[in-house]
């Protein structure tokens, strides 16, 4: 979960730079919320436990990175 938090940390705040920072936030922060509620009830077996882990460590890493920014956005400096 931990390396898979390491890569969505870097690749989607790169990515949001073109695409833009709220149109990443959003969809990543619902897939964090949907990976909770249908993965992690429904895992019975390591290999699930397994992906689950992956998925949920890229969406929530990027959740963690695109914050920060999101708020600087509609911030005065």
């Amino acid at each position: 979960m931990n390396a898979a938090s390491a890569v969505g940390r870097i690749i989607p705040g790169y990515t949001a730079d073109f695409v833009g920072r709220y149109n990443l936030f959003v969809p990543f922060s619902f897939t964090t919320g949907l990976l909770s509620l249908v993965l992690w009830i429904n895992t019975k077996n390591t290999v699930a436990l397994i992906f689950f882990a992956v998925l949920y460590g890229f969406f929530s890493g990027a959740f963690i990175s695109l914050v920060t920014p999101c708020i600087a956005q509609i911030s005065k400096v």
